[in-house]
């Protein structure tokens, strides 16, 4: 299976991330049907190089991939159809 760690979109940009460069080759290491991609992005707190340096496969397009990860929600003019999306927005709790 094939999960794509997916660049941020919403602006701000938020440089937080669901899997770090070490948690990644964790995971892929730990169940090798896993397959990690992380979308190239300037914004996020780990750089492309700390993914490449632990062996995870840096890319410009995630299409291949079935799950996409990402922190916060996708705008529907990025989404890809026919995937499976994960993501974590943060909603700041009100009171009435």
């Amino acid at each position: 299976m094939k999960f794509g760690i997916i660049k941020e979109r919403k602006n701000p940009p938020d440089r937080r991330v669901v899997l770090s460069p070490k948690k990644c080759k964790e995971l892929v290491n730990k169940f090798p049907q896993f397959e990690i991609k992380v979308e190239s992005s300037k914004d996020r707190f780990f750089s492309d190089e700390d993914y490449k340096k632990e062996g995870i496969e840096v890319v410009s397009d995630v299409s291949d991939c079935e799950v996409l990860l990402g922190v916060k929600e996708v705008p529907i003019s990025n989404l890809i159809p026919n995937k499976k999306y994960f993501f974590f927005p943060y909603h700041k709790k009100t009171s009435l």
